[in-house]
């Protein structure tokens, strides 16, 4: 007589923890869509300001600031 084989031990699925990696997906593409609606509001700044035509050397130092931030992001972004 065969001794009978012994079933494999299930994997325990914690719950719990699948909710919280779950919760984290839902929150990092909330922070992207976020992160999206303000480079398109930048984006619309942009072409808005540079129909202007007063320009002058403020304008000019100020989207030097924006550029900067952004260097700033884009780095930290790696």
């Amino acid at each position: 007589m065969k001794a009978a084989i012994a079933d494999k031990p299930k994997m325990k699925i914690n719950t719990k923890d699948n909710k919280k990696i779950d919760d984290a997906r839902t929150a990092y593409k909330k922070r992207q869509d976020n992160i999206a609606e303000y480079i398109q509001r930048i984006q619309q700044k942009l072409a808005a300001d540079a129909g202007q035509s007063n320009i002058n050397w403020a304008h000019v130092g100020s989207l030097g600031h924006v550029e900067e931030l952004l260097q700033q992001i884009d780095e930290f972004l790696g």
